[in-house]
């Protein structure tokens, strides 16, 4: 196997993952309160974890193109949100030599 130095790559992600909580805190009207106590009772208890990337580690190399398929809710956008730095992961590393675009929809 080759090795490569980090300049060789244009995009390394090492061990990238992404975790979104399903509940996030919102206000609560009154009406939420006196309609919906389960609502108000998850809002108190706290977030469940939803874990849209879980370790993801892949390197790009300069002058290659990389394409991201996949059905819905698989995480691409996630991905690419990510690697363009539009969001941070809450692990993992992304390292970017130079500049590059993604088209996100």
């Amino acid at each position: 196997m080759q090795t490569h130095s980090n300049a060789d790559f244009a995009i390394r992600l090492e061990g990238v993952s992404k975790r979104y909580s399903l509940n996030p805190d919102t206000p609560l009207s009154v009406s939420d309160i006196v309609l919906h106590p389960r609502t108000l009772a998850r809002q108190l208890l706290g977030r469940e974890p939803f874990w849209a990337l879980q370790d993801i580690s892949l390197d790009v190399r300069r002058g290659e193109v990389l394409g991201v398929m996949g059905a819905n809710g698989t995480g691409k956008s996630t991905l690419l949100r990510i690697m363009v730095g539009l969001s941070e992961p809450t692990k993992g590393t992304v390292t970017i030599n130079g500049t590059f675009a993604a088209l996100l929809d």
